[in-house]
């Protein structure tokens, strides 16, 4: 499914819980963010240092142990340096 900005701009500001906003979205967050990192040749240990999350975190959400928050979510993106489209559909 694609979403326009607006509908998920939309979405999240009515639904401010991140299980909310992960089910809207078309695959699992874990699955997405690391075939970001796999095309972009990032590895998980990189997303520690860029991040500045802890090792066992990144370890979780990456596997899908561990739902993080919305602004988890964004340190990821920002540390696979995800341009705009590419956050979206995440």
């Amino acid at each position: 499914m694609n979403y326009s900005t607006e509908e998920l701009t939309s979405f999240i500001e009515s639904n401010p819980s991140v299980i909310q906003i992960l089910e809207f979205s078309p695959q699992p967050l874990n699955v997405y963010l690391q075939s970001c990192a796999d095309r972009k040749k990032i590895t998980k240990s990189q997303l520690v240092k860029r991040t500045g999350l802890s090792k066992s975190y990144v370890y979780d959400v990456m596997s899908g142990k561990r739902i993080p928050s919305r602004d988890t979510v964004i340190k990821i993106t920002l540390a696979l340096e995800l341009n705009m489209n590419e956050t979206q559909r995440g």
